[in-house]
């Protein structure tokens, strides 16, 4: 998936092109909009483009990153999304989350993380899932990465309209 795949979506791309050359990428992003929009696919073509090794305006779609992240088996990428039959994602999915965000990353200089249905995040679940220790493990997490660019992520979530 590219960015030249992504049809309608010519001003989110300019406005990440940009971020990324000039080295003002924030560590999180939501990407809010209607059902069938695009934002599974925009969030695998900015994956994409983060991990190119060969990088120009586009992921360049053949380097091993682009080549892995094309199968789903790219180990710096981590892909999070409710089960189909439930309301919410589950507080397992949520601590597998913060599990793996505690680790460096294996083959690249940041990992990606993207969380679908990041609208279904319900409170209740949150605070199951992190307990009491949560800001201060959120914060250990943050404080352990060497650089800023170690960790960014995508929240998806739908609007209702």
């Amino acid at each position: 998936m590219s960015f030249r795949e992504l049809a309608g979506q010519e001003q989110a791309v300019d406005f990440f092109r940009r971020a990324i050359r000039t080295r003002r990428l924030a560590h999180a992003y939501i990407l809010v909009g209607p059902e069938g929009v695009g934002k599974r696919r925009f969030a695998r073509a900015l994956a994409q483009y983060l991990f190119c090794e060969k990088p120009h305006d586009d992921s360049c779609g053949t380097c091993r990153p682009c080549r892995l992240i094309q199968a789903g088996q790219f180990p710096d990428l981590h892909w999070y999304q409710r089960e189909e039959e439930r309301q919410q994602l589950t507080v397992d999915v949520i601590k597998q989350f913060l599990r793996e965000i505690s680790f460096k990353p294996l083959e690249a200089d940041r990992k990606v993380f993207v969380v679908e249905d990041a609208d279904k995040l319900g409170l209740q679940i949150m605070i199951h899932a992190i307990g009491d220790e949560a800001n201060k493990r959120i914060l250990d997490i943050y404080q352990q990465c060497r650089t800023p660019e170690q960790i960014e992520i995508v929240f998806a979530a739908l609007r209702q309209e």
